[in-house]
């Protein structure tokens, strides 16, 4: 009766967080693959998983996908891995799991998109050495919807914790992009990643404030 009640409770976690332990098992695969949990990602693999903003222009759209399945590898994957799951596991425990997905795939391409179309596009056309290497650099990595997860986890606080909380982090993302430095390519390899997080983690906070609307509608009334 015991392993059977343990067994019920271990099957109710893995269907809650259903989303989360399908997505790190992706993650692990594909370091798995690339060898990129011992090492660092390699510039075959990164030339051909990541994604850059010019890939839109030249048709590369899987990078999209691909390019949140991977990481820099060595250290940073592991790292990458546990932030994963502290944020995309609490999010789709306290908002779902439909959520959750959107909190991170759907961040994670919005980020991309708007990135790409927002900033590197305009810089590079504006001839500056900075946004033409936003406009090529090629990244990896889950941290855009990983923050996206988080938006919504601390979006879903309740007051005045979700506005000290998101405050507190908006603020200290923006003190890190301003605060760069460093020669183009450092400045590049930067504001990639640090422009994405200052991105995704307010469109994680729009999922939260859908989710806490929706939350508070009156249940619809049976028709009868």
């Amino acid at each position: 009766m015991t392993n059977h009640k343990a067994w019920q409770r271990g099957n109710a976690l893995a269907h809650r967080w259903s989303f989360t332990l399908l997505l790190v098992a992706s993650l692990l695969i594909m370091a798995l693959l690339t060898r990129s949990h011992v090492a660092a990602l390699s510039q075959a693999w990164l030339q051909r998983l990541g994604f850059a903003p010019v890939d839109l222009w030249l048709a590369r759209w899987d990078g999209l996908l691909t390019s949140a399945l991977v990481t820099a590898g060595g250290l940073m994957f592991w790292q990458a891995l546990l932030f994963v799951a502290l944020t995309v596991g609490a999010a789709e425990w306290l908002a779902g799991t439909l959520a959750a997905f959107l909190a991170f795939w759907g961040v994670h391409l919005a980020t991309l998109l708007l990135e790409s179309l927002a900033i590197a596009l305009p810089l590079h056309l504006m001839h500056l050495s900075l946004g033409t290497g936003l406009f090529v650099a090629r990244d990896v990595g889950p941290s855009a919807g990983a923050f996206g997860a988080l938006g919504l986890v601390i979006g879903l606080l309740p007051r005045p914790w979700r506005w000290i909380g998101g405050g507190a982090i908006l603020a200290a993302l923006l003190a890190v992009v301003l605060t760069a430095s460093g020669t183009v390519d450092e400045l590049t390899l930067q504001l990639t990643a640090e422009l994405a997080h200052l991105i995704a983690f307010p469109l994680g906070w729009l999922i939260a404030a859908r989710v806490d609307r929706h939350r508070k509608q009156p249940p619809k009334e049976a028709l009868g």
